[in-house]
């Protein structure tokens, strides 16, 4: 398999390279995260050019991924439950992932339950694992190996730490060094429970945020404000091809150089642990 970048409205898709017959290759563009068409079926051929139809299809699907993933209005009601000394808890819907509205009320299919001020230490305790091998699988540390990883964190004075796809790890960190860390992860519905200077919704594999500009800057920005020492932590999806995994921490090497950064860097691939 041979690996291209490519940019396309915003996005990048991995240049794949697949037999078709014996006498040669068929080479198109693929989505970089979803491994199953059903789930994204972008599709280009070498050569091709989207349709204006194929153009006005991804907007479509842009503007429906951003909407069904909007959490403003839960991450202002878990804030207030935050700092209110008079709510005790919210009720939260387990099927839509975020504080229950007046439609979750009257929907059979929604699961509710109470959310407190001590549920709102591990966010990864309230929220459902997804479980699509092909898309969003996730599996959570363990505390043993939770453990094991804060013990290297905490005997090595790590001034900052990036957590990539590793939730249940990042809301664990001390903290005083949580303060000066970051989470990159696909999973939008940790925005319930982290602003932007805490969370980004993006893909590893092609440095796509999905808020745009103001995620990047924010990115940017984090990459600028490494102090001495930092960690970069990546738990890749199961199955993702090592070319891809290497590429991408190439490219946030390559970022953190941009940032005129002599800081020491190490990092923790957990795929290979």
């Amino acid at each position: 398999i041979k690996i291209v970048m490519y940019r396309h409205h915003s996005s990048y898709w991995w240049l794949i390279l697949t037999p078709v017959n014996f006498r040669g290759v068929k080479k198109f563009f693929a989505c970089s995260a979803f491994r199953d068409r059903k789930d994204c079926d972008f599709y280009l051929e070498i050569g091709s050019k989207l349709s204006a139809q194929k153009i006005c299809q991804i907007k479509e699907k842009k503007k429906k991924l951003l909407n069904d993933n909007n959490f403003c209005r839960s991450r202002l009601k878990i804030q207030e439950l935050r700092q209110s000394n008079e709510i005790s808890d919210v009720e939260f819907c387990n099927t839509c992932a975020k504080v229950s509205e007046a439609s979750c009320k009257d929907n059979l299919l929604c699961s509710l339950s109470k959310v407190n001020k001590s549920d709102l230490k591990s966010p990864v305790n309230i929220l459902l694992p997804k479980s699509q091998d092909k898309k969003e699988a996730q599996h959570f540390f363990s505390d043993q190996a939770s453990d094991q990883i804060l013990s290297i964190i905490k005997s090595q004075n790590f001034s900052n730490v990036l957590c990539i796809g590793c939730p249940s790890l990042f809301e664990r960190l001390p903290q005083n060094l949580l303060e000066n860390s970051l989470l990159l992860d696909i999973d939008a519905r940790f925005e319930n429970f982290y602003d932007h200077r805490k969370f980004l919704w993006g893909n590893f594999f092609n440095g796509h945020f999905f808020r745009g500009k103001e995620e990047e800057e924010t990115f940017r920005n984090f990459l600028i404000g490494v102090d001495t020492k930092l960690l970069i932590i990546v738990d890749p999806p199961f199955g993702a091809k090592t070319e891809l995994i290497s590429h991408s921490i190439n490219r946030v090497k390559n970022q953190l150089g941009e940032c005129c950064h002599q800081s020491l860097w190490t990092m923790i691939d957990v795929y290979h642990v």
